[in-house]
Formats: C-alpha cells, structure tokens, sequence
C-alpha cells in the first residue's frame, strides 16, 4: 500500500455518498484529535460525536509542554532519546486501548473502505510532531508498519523548521 493511495482514499471520505449517517450529519474525519486524552476512547462516543474517522494524536512531547504565559509551551529541551521513549510508550498505550475498545485501526486502504462501508468508527494513529524521529527517516518506515498513518511535522516549536530561509 502506497501513502498518497491512503491519503487520497482518506480525503475522498468527506465526498463518499454511502457514508453519510441517517439520523445527524457527521464530521466525517478528525484529523486533529485529543479525544482520548479528553474524554476516552470508544466506539459509541466516536458515533455519538458523528465522526466516522478520527486521526487520534501521539504527543511524544507531552511532558515538556506546560503552561506558560497563558498558552501552552515547551519549557525545557528533551534529552537524547527521551521524545522516542515517550512516543513509543504512548503507541503502546494507544494501540491496547484500540484493541480494547475493538474500535477498528484504519492504517491502510482497505481498513478505511471497510470503515466506510460498514460505517463503522475508526481510528488512525497519527503524531503531533516528528521529533521522535530523532533524524531516522528508517525508524518513520518501521511506525508506519505498526500503524503511524499520519505525521505533523511540527508542533509545539515551530522555530526548529526552517523553510525557504
């Protein structure tokens, strides 16, 4: 399975006539979400909430991140190999809490056409952030075959990317 096939399968959901619910209008995909970090994460809260596909978030900088100012910010430098630890340790969470809930994991093709089909709510792991790469464009291949489907680059320091100057 190639991304750009998932990720154009995955921005046709919105225009897919079959997937519309019968008694509310949904948000047919989160791409941004906390939602398991708000309030859980479970298979009648996603329909409830009408969303048929959500991009459920890895923080791999949650514990550098405190209120500052009034806003949220990055309060001091992680360690070598400390935002790979935290990102790891939160996919473990999250992919037991995936299963437990048997809220289906959409990382391919295929699992979003069935979510679709079956209008049935699914998850995709996502990251907020890719400092958890630490440079290892090898270690993003070996998440993606567990389940990363969807990577923002930057988040919290938007200073570390230099683009165009």
């Amino acid at each position: 399975m190639k991304r750009r096939e998932f990720i154009v399968a995955l921005g046709a959901i919105g225009s897919y006539p079959g997937a519309a619910f019968a008694q509310q209008s949904p948000r047919f995909a989160h791409m941004h979400s906390h939602v398991m970090l708000r309030q859980g994460l479970s298979p009648e809260g996603l329909a409830h909430d009408g969303m048929l596909v959500v991009a459920e978030k890895i923080i791999p900088d949650y514990a550098l991140i405190r209120p500052m100012g009034g806003k949220l910010g990055v309060f001091r430098d992680a360690q070598p190999g400390e935002m790979r630890r935290s990102f790891e340790t939160q996919l473990e969470r999250m992919r037991a809490r995936i299963a437990s809930e048997a809220i289906p994991l959409v990382d391919s093709v295929a699992a979003l056409d069935k979510v679709v089909r079956e209008r049935t709510p699914g998850v995709a792991i996502s990251s907020e952030g890719a400092d958890f790469l630490e440079g290892d464009l090898a270690y993003l291949e070996k998440m993606r075959k567990i389940g990363l489907v969807h990577l923002q680059l930057v988040d919290a320091k938007p200073e570390d990317v230099k683009i165009g100057m």
